[in-house]
């Protein structure tokens, strides 16, 4: 018998790019059998969250098969990746990457079939996105500088710190 993640990865690789994640979630969760309709319907959340996940790996692998990046400092000095201009795709991957769907703007897309227009704000999504993430990976640098100037091993015990010397 296969397992649940098995089952998802099937699933998944095997979907119709249109189809939602709860979709796929509820068939799977029908697979399972014996599962009663509560648990079911108490589990669906999970299960569409993993299918989400699962599906992303799976675009993100054709993806990367079909263009080519490359590791670059940005100006912060972190390494970013970029799109290394002027090769040639790989056709076998192009053509397997057309039917792999991307969301933009709340929209389920092919690849094959994004205009420029919707690659366009997918890129403007993502970037926001990137910029959030660079925030919050600047909050735990300050984090861990306050950490390491008071000589603590966790955020609170900061405060305990900066309470003692008040006190």
């Amino acid at each position: 018998m296969a397992t649940v993640v098995e089952m998802l990865g099937e699933a998944c690789a095997h979907a119709d790019p249109f189809t939602t994640d709860q979709e796929i979630a509820q068939a799977v969760l029908a697979d399972l059998g014996g599962v009663s309709r509560r648990a079911a319907e108490a589990l669906l959340p999970l299960v569409s969250n993993a299918v989400c996940t699962c599906r992303r790996q799976l675009a993100a692998a054709a993806e990367a098969r079909a263009f080519r990046s490359e590791r670059v400092a940005s100006r912060s000095g972190r390494e970013v990746v970029v799109s290394a201009g002027g090769y040639e795709p790989d056709i076998t991957a192009l053509r397997q990457v057309l039917a792999v769907s991307f969301k933009v703007a709340g929209e389920t897309v092919l690849w094959g079939a994004a205009t420029l227009a919707q690659h366009r704000d997918r890129i403007t999504e993502q970037r926001a996105r990137a910029d959030g993430i660079e925030q919050d990976i600047a909050r735990h640098e300050q984090a861990i500088a306050l950490i390491e100037r008071a000589g603590v091993s966790c955020l609170a015990e900061v405060l305990d710190a900066k309470a003692q010397v008040a006190a």
